[in-house]
């Protein structure tokens, strides 16, 4: 057992009264397990400074210094392709660009800073191209991918491919059936919203897809557009309590305790 010491210096009104304040803090017990993949990124796949040559020259022409970089920034995931590209993005398709950066890169990427890959698949394609490219990269390649989650933010009006809620979760149900053919062992994700929505589309895309969600994915922006400061930045860290704590009741409402404790939000 490893026991830490703190002395705190109280200062009291403009008189400057000290107290000393001992705190010991056992670094050997474990309160809570913090999941590894906190730390993730979006890729974008048309980032074309990283890996600026053709992929069988992945590794003579990339750019080190970046790489090395974000290794040591510490990141844990890496998403791809890139956010709401994701929905117009045809990961075997002969007209994208050498410049750009394929599954192959990407993969080497996330294997060079020790990061684990979360692939986001086009929901406006067939599900057999998203089981496509579940074999590519783990039958044919040996990648072993385990992280997949179906379309970006289709809840919202934005969205490439925004759908209603209940058609939303039957085209997720197909991808699931058809990736999972391929390698039963992936997690698939499906994304919802925080706070309230005007289609329920959280309640509406759990009790219809109940028994294939294996993790739930969301997007919190802590900023407003145009407003960006540090002060705001930190402050939304108290509306982000209030937020994801409503996103796990209404899970576990929804669903109930055990599976809302089996899956990753």
């Amino acid at each position: 057992m490893k026991i830490l010491t703190l002395a705190l210096l109280l200062l009291v009104g403009a008189s400057h009264l000290s107290a000393q304040t001992s705190v010991e803090i056992d670094a050997g017990k474990i309160i809570r397990h913090v999941n590894p993949w906190l730390y993730g990124i979006n890729t974008a796949r048309w980032d074309e400074s990283l890996f600026p040559g053709p992929t069988n020259e992945t590794l003579l022409t990339c750019d080190r210094d970046a790489i090395q970089k974000i290794k040591v920034s510490g990141v844990t995931v890496l998403k791809y392709p890139g956010g709401n590209d994701a929905d117009s993005y045809i990961w075997n398709s002969p007209d994208n660009s050498a410049s750009e950066m394929d599954t192959d890169e990407y993969i080497t990427l996330c294997r060079e800073v020790g990061a684990e890959p979360f692939i986001t698949i086009n929901f406006n394609q067939p599900a057999e191209l998203a089981a496509a490219w579940v074999r590519y990269c783990n039958v044919e390649c040996g990648y072993h991918l385990k992280l997949w989650e179906v379309g970006d933010e289709q809840w919202g009006t934005w969205a490439k491919g925004h759908a209603p809620p209940r058609e939303y979760a039957k085209k997720y149900i197909s991808f699931v059936k058809a990736m999972k053919a391929v390698d039963p062992t992936i997690k698939v994700a499906t994304n919802v919203p925080l706070g309230s929505h005007p289609e329920n589309w959280t309640e509406e895309v759990l009790r219809a897809a109940t028994p294939y969600i294996d993790m739930l994915t969301y997007t919190f922006f802590p900023q407003k557009w145009g407003k960006e400061n540090d002060d705001s930045l930190l402050a939304s860290i108290n509306d982000f309590r209030v937020l994801a704590k409503q996103l796990r009741n209404d899970v576990e409402r929804i669903l109930g305790k055990a599976k809302a404790d089996s899956i990753l939000i």
